[in-house]
Order: structure tokens, then C-alpha cells, then sequence
């Protein structure tokens, strides 16, 4: 993604489908992942009855917000677009960052040492996303093991044990459809810098299809397990992958593949599940 690991969820504005977009817009395109983060947790603490652990869930949060306004400092569009939100991305990312690093401070060693593996990840992300599959399948396991692990007591070393969670192979599929979406607008910028992303091997159609299949899987499996906030999330994604002229513009694609990750939390919040 731009995000805290890479080009997954959140794709750089550089690819395919750029145009010029409100400031109010690219603000809020900036600020839902930091919603993602909350509200995946929350359908988490739904289907497993753990407790949420405060410092754990605010350091997934400001990780969040500190990665984002990183990588939109880093990747700055070419015509300068969006260059009066650059105090604002610096402040946050100064902010943000020192704040998780306190809440860091305050993990359990267990969480610790899953924070230190996801970041040590995200500085070999330009190397290891060159390989097949690689952003397709790390980038939603990176997420899907953070949303697990942080905002919760660890039970084992680095959370692995959450992975086993029945919950988990559909947070992972839901991610995996969001990502390759997500993944249309990198592919000309992918396919320069030589990252063989699964559009960039595949073309945009098959992308389309393999998205509409995986976000098949996930909302069956919410259903199944009387998830419907989850499975909201599944219909929405599909839904998207109907229509590749939205998902493939920019900041316009990003923010509704994110709004429909961030279905769950919103529907518990509003009590409708």
C-alpha cells in the first residue's frame, strides 16, 4: 500500500489512472486506512472474544498514520498536486511517530516482537516485492497478522497462534482482493521498475477476475460463520471489481476499496450487527 508495508491495500498515485483530485478528497483518501485500522480489530474482538489491548491498537493506529504520511512525502505527484498538504503529512508523520514509538514502549514482548518483524519486512519491501506473488500474498498476510496480533494480548511468540484463528482466512482473503485491486493502478509503475505484481504478469482483466473470485471466498466464509460486517466487506469488493473505471483511478479507487474494508467496524459501531 502506501502504508505501513508497502504498495498493498493503498497504491501510490503514480500508476495507471491519475487525476487531479480535491484537496477535501486526497485528505480523506489519506485518513481512511487509519478508519481500516480501527474497525478491523473491532470485527476481530466480534468473532474471538479477546479484549483489546489499548496501547496495541493505538500503536496499529499511529503506525498506520506515520507509514501513510511517509509514503506520500516520499512519493510527492509529479505536477505537485496536493504540495499545500505537505506541512500537514510532515506534522503527522512527526506526530505519529512519536507517539507509537511510546506506545511501542508499553507492548508486551510477545506483541514487541511482532512489530519488530513487520518493520524489519517493510525496510526489505522494495527488495522482496520483485519476486512473483509477492505483494499479492505479503502484503494482506502483513496485515491480516498485524490486525490478529497488535491490538490484542499475544499468546504466543510474535502472535503466530492468532493466524490460526477461524476469522483469519477471511481477513487475509478480504485483504488479498483489496490489494489486487488495489494493485491496477501500480501496474505501469511496476512494470517499469521491473516488480512482477500480479497485474504486471497477468494483465488487468485476469487481476479483475482473481479479486472478484477471492472476495467470493471471503464473504462465503463471513456468512457461513455469521459474520455480516465481513461479509458486507466481501459484496463491496466484488462489486468493485465490476467496474475497473473506478478502481483503477487513483485516489478515487483507493478510498472505495478501503471504505468497503472498513464495512465491519462501521456496521458494529452503528450496531447493525
Amino acid at each position: 500500500m502506501p502504508g505501513p508495508w508497502g504498495d498493498g491495500v493503498i497504491p501510490s498515485e503514480t500508476g495507471r489512472g491519475k487525476h487531479r483530485t480535491p484537496h477535501g478528497v486526497r485528505l480523506l483518501h489519506y485518513g481512511l486506512p487509519i478508519a481500516l485500522g480501527w474497525s478491523i480489530p473491532l470485527a476481530v474482538q466480534r468473532a474471538t472474544g479477546q479484549p483489546l489491548l489499548l496501547p496495541g491498537q493505538l500503536f496499529l493506529l499511529l503506525g498506520i498514520a506515520a507509514a501513510y504520511a511517509l509514503d506520500r512525502l516520499l512519493d510527492a505527484p509529479e505536477d505537485g498536486e496536493g504540495a499545500r498538504l505537505r506541512p500537514l503529512l510532515m506534522a503527522g508523520f512527526a506526530g505519529s511517530a512519536a507517539l507509537g514509538t511510546a506506545m511501542a514502549l508499553l507492548l508486551p514482548r510477545r506483541n514487541l516482537a511482532l512489530v519488530l518483524l513487520l518493520g524489519a519486512s517493510a525496510l526489505g519491501y522494495r527488495r522482496w516485492k520483485r519476486f512473483p506473488f509477492a505483494k499479492a500474498l505479503g502484503v494482506p498476510l502483513a496485515w491480516t497478522w498485524a490486525s490478529l496480533v497488535l491490538p490484542f494480548p499475544a499468546q504466543s511468540w510474535f502472535g503466530w497462534r492468532a493466524l490460526l484463528a477461524p476469522v483469519a482466512p477471511t481477513l487475509f482473503l478480504l485483504f488479498a482482493a483489496g490489494c489486487l485491486l488495489c494493485d491496477l493502478k501500480d501496474e505501469g509503475a511496476d512494470a517499469r521498475s521491473g516488480v512482477r505484481s500480479f497485474p504486471v504478469m497477468f494483465g488487468a482483466r485476469w487481476t479483475m477476475a482473481a479479486s472478484m473470485v477471492l472476495a467470493v471466498g471471503a464473504m462465503g466464509r463471513a456468512w457461513s460463520a455469521h459474520r455480516p460486517g465481513l461479509a458486507a466487506s466481501g459484496a463491496a469488493l466484488f462489486i468493485l471489481g465490476l467496474f475497473p473505471q473506478l478502481t483503477a483511478r487513483g485516489v478515487l479507487g483507493a478510498l472505495a476499496v478501503d471504505a468497503a474494508l472498513a464495512l465491519p467496524g462501521l456496521f458494529i459501531w452503528m450496531h447493525l450487527v
